[in-house]
């Protein structure tokens, strides 16, 4: 019924301008409710119209105008007109656009700006990620570019990629063949990792807005680094901050009437827990070395963690090579790792930011990742519990199909849409989603992904 009265004003109009040679304002009015006013033809007429006020050339837009809002009425297309083929084509072809016959395609340095995606389980989002890891190894080998990608994978969607390409490399967090000590520096400078990883276990514990917890655990941390040669590479792990803060309680190192106890007892309880969750493969001085994880194709199949350590994993990683980029000085803005991860609410919860009236340390990953090269892919089934950072901080914003209202809502904000495009949401099926990028495309698309 909305669309209808909106075309009723076109009926008047035109009967209005029978026998009259219309405005070239008049013309453009039209032309926004077809929703051809970016259509080329429609452009080239109104400019031919208004350098030469030729009756037949606005004749002729005015028939075309009319002919495209006939359409509109019978087949309403709020993302009218087709975008320019040349404008959507990329690198890394991710599907076709619809109600029309160019493909879409993403630039690598565009990945570098990072990606957040929407979308209900089961519609496509799964399919859109590994579309675009395949198109970006290929593309990789290809052209010999050292692009790697790092997947964050806690639902075992991307373990095939290994059997697809032999240069992908899957570790199974826990298991054998993957050791990691999240206490070792990724540069030889403890101190300043002590400050970054204080940071970091304070926000993945939940920690929100505590800075006494958080000072307490950094001072905690400068100790047990004494303890060790930290000089020469051996540093403690986190059973050895478990067995040292045990030692603090045991000799009364602490009261227990204080303060500090209160905190002391709540940091103990979650190097215990992590401990429980991860066993042996964080019982070791030195890990897998960072920069060959950095150098290859790498999935981090984390289904056998718990969530709280699938965050704590995930935030404290990307952490250390975003800080081992910024201590070599490894700028440039080139792209050198896409980072994926999935329920990115986990890591950047909307509620983690309104409790501390701040950016939470994941949003701040994001930016730093641009300049130091790490791209990142953000999904999300519930993007209304999503922090805003991370959405507003994204080049390239895709939703697929969604149903529930606020989470629709949510989504047409972060895509900029405006009410009968947001209610396309409903109605995209499996596989379609509507795309938005900050540069190069200035409005939105219907996507339909291929497998």
């Amino acid at each position: 019924m909305r669309r209808a009265g909106r075309y009723s004003r076109f009926r008047e109009r035109r009967g209005r301008m029978a026998g009259v040679v219309p405005t070239v304002s008049e013309l453009a009015y039209l032309a926004t409710l077809g929703r051809c006013e970016e259509d080329r033809r429609v452009r080239g007429l109104l400019k031919a119209f208004s350098l030469t006020r030729d009756p037949e050339i606005a004749q002729e837009a005015f028939e075309y105008i009319n002919h495209q809002i006939a359409k509109q009425v019978v087949e309403p297309d709020p993302f009218a007109p087709p975008i320019n083929p040349e404008q959507a084509r990329g690198e890394l072809h991710l599907g076709q656009v619809k109600n029309s016959d160019c493909e879409f395609g993403l630039w690598r340095q565009e990945l570098v700006q990072g990606t957040f995606i929407a979308g209900r389980i089961g519609s496509g989002k799964t399919t859109f990620v590994r579309r675009l890891l395949r198109q970006l190894i290929i593309l990789a080998m290809s052209i010999a570019i050292s692009v790697k990608i790092l997947v964050f994978d806690i639902k075992g969607d991307y373990t095939g990629l290994a059997e697809e390409f032999p240069g992908v490399w899957v570790f199974k967090v826990p298991g054998e063949g993957f050791r990691w000590n999240p206490l070792e520096p990724p540069v030889r400078d403890v101190n300043r990792w002590a400050g970054i990883f204080a940071s970091v276990f304070a926000n993945a514990a939940g920690f929100y807005g505590g800075m006494g917890t958080e000072a307490l655990f950094y001072d905690y941390l400068l100790e047990l680094y004494a303890k060790y040669d930290t000089e020469n590479g051996v540093y403690p792990c986190l059973f050895d901050m478990l067995d040292y803060l045990n030692w603090k309680e045991i000799t009364k190192k602490v009261d227990k009437r204080s303060e500090e106890y209160r905190w002391f007892a709540r940091i103990k309880n979650r190097i215990k827990n992590l401990c429980n969750i991860f066993g042996e493969t964080v019982s070791c001085s030195k890990g897998y070395p960072l920069h060959e994880l950095l150098d290859h194709h790498v999935i981090l199949d984390m289904t056998g963690l718990k969530q709280d350590g699938q965050s704590f994993l995930t935030e404290t990683l990307l952490s250390a090579a975003i800080c081992r980029r910024i201590v070599l000085n490894e700028k440039g803005g080139r792209i050198r790792n896409l980072a994926v991860f999935d329920e990115a609410k986990r890591l950047m919860p909307k509620y983690r930011e309104e409790i501390q009236n701040a950016i939470s340390n994941m949003s701040d990953c994001l930016g730093f990742g641009r300049e130091f090269g790490i791209g990142f892919v953000i999904a999300e089934c519930h993007p209304n519990l999503l922090a805003d950072s991370a959405k507003a901080t994204s080049y390239t914003r895709v939703c697929f199909g969604l149903t529930h209202e606020d989470h629709v809502k949510d989504s047409s904000a972060a895509l900029g849409l405006d009410s009968q495009q947001a209610d396309e949401i409903y109605r995209l099926r499996v596989g379609e989603a509507i795309v938005r990028l900050a540069g190069r495309i200035d409005r939105p698309f219907v996507l339909s992904v291929e497998a």
